[in-house]
């Protein structure tokens, strides 16, 4: 199971990035409105995802999404109250 996150501010054009480089390294991208309908069929339109919760169910989606697919890039905008990167999270998640 192989994982990119391509990454940016608003505006940069990090999910054109990823999707070059999805297509270039034949890897499967996943966009945050991709990762948003992912959760919605998991959990129902209407549910509201906690902000201290996101990362942990992103990381479980994620991995159960690599078990099929292998290789995932991810493209996702920074957001202020979200400094450190999904990337670290996989690691530091994995790694127990």
């Amino acid at each position: 199971m192989a994982f990119i996150t391509v990454s940016g501010d608003p505006g940069c054009r990090h999910e054109e990035l990823a999707r070059i480089a999805a297509q270039r390294f034949e890897f499967e991208l996943v966009t945050e409105p991709d990762l948003a309908k992912m959760i919605a069929a998991e959990f129902g339109e209407s549910i509201r995802i906690p902000d201290l919760a996101w990362r942990p169910l992103t990381v479980s989606i994620l991995a159960s999404l690599g078990t099929q697919r292998r290789r995932i890039i991810v493209a996702r905008a920074v957001r202020k109250h979200q400094p450190r990167s999904l990337a670290e999270d996989w690691t530091r998640s994995t790694s127990h």
